[in-house]
């Protein structure tokens, strides 16, 4: 269904690259980090084998990210977590930006929960981030009500040790807010 939803995108076909990554032995970072080194174009899609995107996703995407001068637009499967934790689970990202954060999509550390949301702040901070209301798509996850298959067994396997990742990361990228918080009360 994927794949079928990629095809039926009104955005010219002859500019999308479609690269499948397959396999258990790595993880979801691993295997988004292989897809973009394949790949040719300015924009990199994520969009995993559990998902099906409007005949416009795409080119809505990339349409707010060139107009509103952002690098990062998440794509709309439903309502937002309270805690945005669903904020960023499938995106466009130009290639400019990736370089601007370190030259990887996901961060290698991350095995597959949280590294969606690292992403996330990591071009949040940057004012790169934007999460469209517009740029649909259908997300057929397991916490949905979808099958828990042997991919989704092995990504969630590691859940508490990513979430122990993505604390440490998101203390990391913000120490320098921090600092700079502490020395203003302190004046």
């Amino acid at each position: 269904n994927c794949l079928m939803s990629i095809k039926a995108q009104d955005y010219p076909s002859h500019l999308i690259e479609v690269i499948v990554i397959d396999g258990e032995e790595k993880t979801v970072p691993q295997k988004v980090e292989e897809g973009v080194s394949k790949s040719t174009g300015e924009y990199i899609c994520f969009a995993a084998n559990d998902t099906e995107l409007y005949p416009d996703t795409i080119s809505t995407a990339i349409k707010e990210s060139l107009s509103l001068g952002k690098g990062l637009v998440s794509f709309n499967s439903g309502p937002l977590l309270m805690d945005k934790g669903n904020i960023n689970e499938h995106f466009v990202i130009s290639k400019d930006l990736v370089k601007r954060i370190g030259g990887y999509v996901f961060d290698l550390s991350f095995f597959h929960v949280g590294c969606d949301n690292y992403l996330w702040q990591q071009c949040d901070d940057l004012g790169e981030a934007y999460h469209s209301e517009n740029a649909k798509m259908i997300h057929n996850h397991f916490s949905k009500g979808a099958e828990m298959d042997i991919i989704y067994e092995k990504g969630w396997s590691k859940n508490e040790q990513d979430r122990r990742t993505l604390v440490e990361k998101l203390t990391k990228l913000n120490e320098p807010l921090i600092k700079i918080m502490e020395a203003k009360v302190a004046a």
